[in-house]
């Protein structure tokens, strides 16, 4: 089983979270993908990435060197319906 969860964006304390969720999904044999609109900008500009984690999981940034202020909705929804297009998952958590 493939679970997507999508968000604007996963800072502060959401690498622990997607962390512990990636390692109880993996006991189950489920595949988590985690789907970040946008790679820069957002209220939590300041918390640095945990590059180790993006790079340990399924992280998708959609668009990686955008502000998530600066796109429209649009433009967004078109990247998330490629993503899942691509991904196929059985569960999408937004």
């Amino acid at each position: 089983m493939k679970v997507v969860i999508i968000h604007t964006n996963f800072r502060i304390y959401w690498s622990a979270r997607l962390t512990a969720l990636h390692s109880y999904l993996e006991k189950y044999n489920m595949e988590l993908h985690i789907v970040e609109f946008a790679g820069t900008g957002s209220p939590y500009a300041f918390a640095k990435r945990e590059k180790q984690v993006i790079s340990t999981l399924n992280w998708h940034i959609l668009f990686p060197n955008e502000k998530m202020e600066e796109l429209k909705g649009c433009t967004i929804k078109k990247q998330v319906d490629r993503i899942l297009d691509t991904l196929l998952p059985d569960v999408v958590i937004v």
